[in-house]
C-alpha cells in the first residue's frame, strides 16, 4: 500500500479515539472520481477458477430532501481474467445507483452465521488501508463450529463490508476484499487491469476535471506528446499524435468507466493518470 499524507492520518487516529464504530455516514461517504475495486475468491480444495474483480468508478452524488439519504451514480465493471490460453476473459459494466440512509446510524457488517459471536470488535487506523479507519469484526472456531474463521471488515469511505472466510470441517474459502482504492488524490494497493505496467518514476499526469466528459492536460513541456487512452483491458480507445500543454481531450464518445490516461513526451517518459468518464 502506497504512502498517504500525514494529516490524513492524524484525522483517522482522532476519528478512532472518539468513536468505538463507524457510522454509515462515515463508511459510505463517497465522491465523483472515486474509484474502489474488489477482488472475490471462491474454492473448495482448490480455487474454481482466476478471481473476479469489481471495480466501482462514483460518477455522481445527490441528497434527498432532509440530508439523511444519500445517492451514488456509479459505474461497475466485473472481470474475470481468461481461464485458460486463448480462452475470453468476462467483463460485464453496468451503470446504478446505490442509496444509503440512515446515515447517523451504525454501519452494518456482514452477516456472521449463528451461532457465531464474535471474538473481536475493533477499530483501528488501519496501515494496510493508508491509515484509513477500519472497523473489524472477528469470530474463530472458540465461538462457533462452522465456520472455523469468519472476518467482516468496514473502512471509511470505502464502503464495505468486505469479508474473509474459512471453514474447517468443508474446506470451503470465501474471500471478498477491498484490493485498490483512488479517493481525494490518495492511492492505495494495486489496481488489477489488463492496462501494462507504466514506469513507476515517472511524475503523475495532471488532468482536469475528473470525473468528465472531456480533459485538459497541464504540466508537460515545451515539446509535443503523443496520448493514449486505455480501458482496463488495456486496449487502446483514443489516441493522439500530437498534444500540447493543456490540450484539451474529448472523450465524449467513450462508454462511461475508468480509462488510464497516458502520456509519453519526447524524452520517452510515460505519465500517466487514471480518469472517470461520466
Amino acid at each position: 500500500m502506497h504512502r498517504t499524507f500525514a494529516f490524513l492520518l492524524l484525522w483517522q487516529l482522532a476519528v478512532v479515539s472518539n468513536a468505538q464504530v463507524l457510522t454509515r455516514g462515515q463508511v459510505y461517504d463517497l465522491d465523483p472520481g472515486d474509484v474502489f475495486q474488489s477482488k472475490y475468491i471462491s474454492y473448495m480444495l482448490t480455487p474454481s477458477g482466476p478471481p473476479s474483480y469489481r471495480t466501482d468508478s462514483v460518477m455522481a452524488k445527490s441528497w434527498s430532501v432532509g440530508m439523511d439519504t444519500v445517492h451514488y451514480q456509479v459505474h461497475r465493471r466485473m472481470y474475470q481474467p481468461p481461464f485458460g490460453p486463448g480462452l475470453p476473459p468476462y467483463v460485464h459494466d453496468t451503470v446504478l445507483v446505490l442509496s444509503y440512509s440512515d446515515l447517523g446510524l451504525p454501519a452494518a457488517h456482514f452477516q456472521l452465521p449463528n451461532p457465531c459471536q464474535p471474538v473481536l470488535d475493533s477499530l483501528s487506523a488501519d496501515p494496510d488501508f493508508c491509515g484509513l479507519a477500519t472497523w473489524v469484526q472477528y469470530t474463530s472456531g472458540d465461538t462457533c463450529f462452522e465456520p472455523d474463521t469468519w472476518t467482516s471488515t468496514l473502512i471509511a469511505g470505502c464502503g464495505g463490508p468486505y469479508y474473509w472466510s474459512l471453514q474447517a470441517t468443508v474446506p470451503l474459502h470465501l474471500v471478498h476484499e477491498l484490493q485498490y482504492f483512488h479517493k481525494g488524490g490518495i492511492e492505495c494497493g494495486d489496481l488489477v487491469t489488463g492496462v501494462r505496467n507504466v514506469l513507476a518514476d515517472a511524475p503523475i499526469l495532471t488532468i482536469h476535471p475528473n470525473p468528465g466528459t472531456s480533459f485538459r492536460i497541464s504540466g508537460l513541456g515545451d515539446t509535443p506528446a503523443q496520448l493514449r487512452v486505455l480501458d482496463l483491458l488495456g486496449r487502446v480507445v483514443l489516441e493522439r499524435a500530437s498534444i500540447r500543454n493543456g490540450a484539451t481531450v474529448d472523450g465524449g464518445l467513450l462508454p462511461s468507466g475508468t480509462y488510464l490516461v497516458e502520456v509519453q513526451e519526447a524524452l520517452g517518459r510515460i505519465r500517466s493518470r487514471w480518469w472517470v468518464r461520466e
